[in-house]
């Protein structure tokens, strides 16, 4: 399979106004859909994300990966290696972005040939994959919030965080309805206001100093994940 097949292919007759852009996203098999779909779920934030079946659906605050807020939703094909990419209109300019980002965020890319005889001697179906994030910045913001506490708990507390410094975004679905804050609302919070929210205050600290240093700290992040030359 060619690279540029792998990278996928915009359908822009979808681009009109009411309509979502598509995009069908190829990727190497085996991969344990199931695993990664269990993963998301356990995780989900209520409001952000949701699982639906084969389906992932989520808001995109407005610099991850796009200028503006929006949405997405991925559906992995069930008899073929395609993932099924919509996201809003409002993103159609920072397509390459949008589908960079949900490449690294399902980790297509992956060879699962030396993933598998790497990991042979371990329970579990082949396929693994290493799910990654659309938004470095709130997977910064989580990996504080669930140091030493359970996925429940984290969870609860992303959602608490997201209800109160999110914001309110338009999507086709009801359960979801807000983007995750934006280092600005999260830079400007007193420690008091997150603290409250069940948050021990070193991991208060910690999230609002990332938050305040994130215009230093994402340039680094986006060298990181361009690929060697």
């Amino acid at each position: 399979m060619s690279p540029s097949r792998l990278r996928g292919e915009v359908e822009f007759d979808a681009l009109a106004s009411d309509a979502a852009v598509t995009v069908k996203l190829a990727y190497r098999a085996p991969y344990d859909v199931d695993a990664f779909l269990r993963f998301i779920a356990q995780r989900a934030i209520p409001d952000i994300e949701v699982v639906a079946g084969r389906c992932v659906r989520r808001s995109l605050r407005a610099g991850a990966a796009t200028v503006k807020a929006g949405w997405l939703e991925i559906e992995f094909a069930v008899d073929t290696p395609i993932v099924h990419l919509r996201f809003a209109p409002e993103l159609a300019g920072a397509s390459g972005r949008v589908v960079a980002s949900v490449r690294r965020w399902l980790d297509l890319d992956a060879m699962p040939e030396a993933i598998d005889s790497t990991l042979a001697a371990l329970p579990g179906a082949p396929g693994l994959r290493l799910p990654g994030s659309t938004d470095a910045f709130e997977l910064a913001v989580r990996a504080v919030l669930g140091q030493q506490i359970t996925v429940s708990a984290a969870r609860t507390l992303g959602q608490r965080v997201a209800e109160r410094f999110g914001s309110p975004l338009s999507t086709p679905w009801p359960e979801i309805s807000r983007s995750f804050p934006q280092p600005a609302a999260l830079a400007a919070a007193p420690i008091e206001r997150l603290a409250e929210l069940g948050i021990i205050r070193g991991r208060a600290a910690a999230i609002i100093a990332i938050a305040q240093a994130w215009d230093e700290l994402a340039p680094l992040l986006t060298l990181r994940a361009r690929p060697s030359p």
